[in-house]
């Protein structure tokens, strides 16, 4: 981008969708389990709800790994511009 010209990228496009179909989902599964854990408190149920941590984790974790593939891949990209950048100021150089 920095040399004027712009390009798509991808996986930020998939990763902001992904993310904007996550998010809301996310806040509702935790919603809804806190909804069942309540229910349960109030109804005087003394057992455990591992179901319910398990969804909420399952759903979390998704986006977990998702931008967290992201991330690593931005890092990758953005080591390879470095090093590109620092080849073309060192070729830059010699010329002069």
């Amino acid at each position: 981008m920095g040399n004027g010209k712009w390009y798509i990228q991808f996986s930020k496009i998939l990763t902001l969708l992904y993310s904007m179909v996550m998010f809301p989902l996310s806040w509702y599964v935790v919603d809804r389990g806190l909804t069942i854990a309540e229910m349960a408190i109030v109804s005087g149920y003394m057992g455990a709800l591992p179901y319910v941590t398990a969804i909420v984790g399952f759903v979390q974790a998704s986006l977990a790994i998702v931008l967290g593939a992201y991330f690593d891949n931005s890092k990758k990209e953005k080591i390879a511009r470095i090093a590109s950048a620092t080849e073309a100021i060192k070729a830059e150089k010699r010329d002069i």
